[in-house]
């Protein structure tokens, strides 16, 4: 079975479901500063708000990104426009101890048709951690 650009919407899901493994730290600070999203370029490495971008969390964007260009190599003739990872978190659903967080990744190639996957979880948010040395 040959490779499909169909298969970009399992890429977008799985650096997705990545990215969300890891953003403990992006929940605490979207809680502290009371902020719902964050967006992050995937392919210039740009996360915005500036809120968010600290050094801790450009080490895990970049793995994203690493992750979604060492795949996306199967396809030579694959030329990304966008790749774009959009982040919500919900502000108004916290509990005391997490976050439901929702990471959408959307591709868009040469020809402008968007490949989109998604990924929502729960994270739970370590308050000791955060606030010991503060």
């Amino acid at each position: 079975m040959g490779l499909s650009r169909r298969d970009l919407k399992g890429i977008a899901g799985g650096v997705a479901y990545q990215f969300n493994c890891s953003t403990s730290y992006y929940a605490f600070q979207a809680v502290s500063g009371n902020q719902p999203y964050t967006v992050i370029d995937l392919l210039r490495l740009r996360i915005s708000p500036r809120l968010f971008d600290v050094e801790r969390n450009r080490i895990l964007a970049g793995m994203c990104q690493r992750t979604l260009l060492g795949a996306i190599r199967k396809w030579p003739d694959l030329k990304l426009q966008r790749a774009e990872m959009h982040i919500d978190f919900d502000l108004a659903r916290l509990d005391g101890k997490g976050i439901q967080v929702t990471v959408e990744v959307s591709l868009c190639d040469e020809l402008g048709r968007f490949w989109i996957g998604k990924d929502s979880s729960y994270i739970v948010i370590d308050w000791r951690e955060r606030t010991e040395g503060v």
